[in-house]
């Protein structure tokens, strides 16, 4: 479980450094962003949904570990977009 919370970590971490609005953009970078934490929220969830079976984990803290900043980034990415696109945020 700590090896799937750090990957997804390191993805999320990874993709809002791109969103850094004072940095110059990469769009394929942010893109590649979006997408790899999109694949580890996948793979994190299985994880946590067999801990919760398991009870290694209160269904409190499975609906609360991985789901908020996976739908988090989205916007953030979405804003990015924009903002490289010459577009309001």
């Amino acid at each position: 479980m700590a090896s799937v919370r750090a990957a997804f970590g390191a993805a999320a971490d990874a993709l809002l450094a791109c969103c850094d609005p004072s940095a110059p953009t990469d769009v394929s970078g942010l893109d590649a962003g979006l997408r790899a934490v999109e694949a580890r929220y996948h793979d994190a969830k299985p994880a946590l949904l067999a801990a919760g079976a398991d009870t290694r984990l209160a269904l409190t803290d499975m609906t609360q570990a991985a789901a908020p900043l996976q739908r988090t980034a989205q916007p953030f990415h979405n804003s990015r977009r924009r903002l490289a696109d010459g577009r309001e945020p």
